[in-house]
């Protein structure tokens, strides 16, 4: 049986996630106008550690995940079905992204 909602940690591992992907979104982008040298080495050294970082957040999530069941989805039938799938599709993401 799942609860009524997600524990504390995994909301707290969720959001932090979302900061540190949003972070990396906006590192990219930024780091490749930087003219050579130590402050573009730098942005891309840091980019490399949060995307390590991000990988290992994933796997403690889905740990956490494994022994703490998700709440039952709100709605029924297709709508349940595609949110089950994106949810994974974005986990994939998160695997593959820092891999790449």
């Amino acid at each position: 049986m799942s609860a009524s909602r997600y524990t504390l940690p995994a909301i707290l591992l969720h959001w932090a996630q979302a900061v540190i992907v949003l972070w990396l979104l906006w590192l990219g982008w930024t780091m490749v106008d930087l003219p050579k040298g130590a402050e573009r080495s730098a942005a891309y050294g840091l980019h490399k550690s949060l995307g390590l970082l991000t990988l290992l957040m994933v796997a403690v999530r889905l740990a956490w995940r494994a022994g703490h069941p998700p709440p039952a989805p709100l709605a029924d039938g297709w709508q349940a079905r595609l949110a089950t799938t994106v949810h994974h599709l974005l986990y994939v993401f998160l695997v593959m992204a820092p891999i790449a």
